[in-house]
């Protein structure tokens, strides 16, 4: 059996990723999406809670962080943290206007880009242009509680809810891992232990 990581975006055409599964399938080759916040520790904290919970809210709000590029960490990020898979995409949000990305040939686009999942979970993602450096914020809510992340800050705010309102909250350090940290953790589980902590490629293929 042959491994491969791949990095997202994965192709610019639908029929590549059909090439590419027929190729997987005939090489015998597993393949994996590297959307590596499924291995960091405090999201795997909050997956604990928030596993198979239901009509959870996932809103990431922020300033030039590449909605085009990025989009399909979040997406997988709930998927993952809830166990729920994406049934449709709405992407009447996004602005007329495209703008070139930072790497020569390729596009960039703003607006709001909304998502349904399985168990009645949302996601909405917006980035407008401005003036600064990448930022944004993520919330994720359900009905007992949630979190309020600040990736770029290191930390993250449990508040805990009743009825909507919110009864007590706690801000807690977070830490970002460098990818440089991770890929020696991926290929020492994935050829010692057989284990494989990213996104499968066939997942990651519905959220593309």
């Amino acid at each position: 059996m042959q491994y491969l990581i791949l990095e997202k975006v994965l192709f610019q055409s639908n029929s590549d990723f059909d090439i590419c599964s027929q190729l997987l399938a005939t090489t015998k080759t597993e393949a994996w999406v590297n959307c590596p916040r499924r291995m960091w520790k405090d999201y795997i904290d909050m997956k604990e809670m928030l596993y198979n919970q239901k009509d959870v809210s996932y809103t990431l709000n922020g300033i030039n962080w590449g909605l085009g590029c990025n989009s399909i960490h979040f997406l997988d990020h709930l998927s993952w943290l809830t166990n729920s898979k994406l049934i449709s995409i709405d992407n009447s949000g996004l602005d007329d206007k495209l703008f070139k990305a930072k790497r020569s040939g390729f596009i960039e686009f703003s607006g709001t880009l909304n998502a349904v999942f399985q168990n009645g979970n949302t996601l909405s993602l917006a980035s407008e242009r401005g003036v600064g450096n990448p930022s944004f914020i993520i919330e994720i809510t359900c009905k007992d509680f949630s979190f309020i992340i600040e990736e770029s800050s290191s930390k993250y705010t449990f508040q805990n809810l009743s009825h909507k309102a919110m009864v007590s909250n706690k801000e807690k350090k977070m830490t970002i891992p460098f990818q440089s940290q991770l890929t020696q953790l991926v290929a020492e589980s994935l050829l010692s232990k057989g284990e494989q902590y990213l996104t499968p490629y066939e997942e990651s293929t519905h959220q593309h």
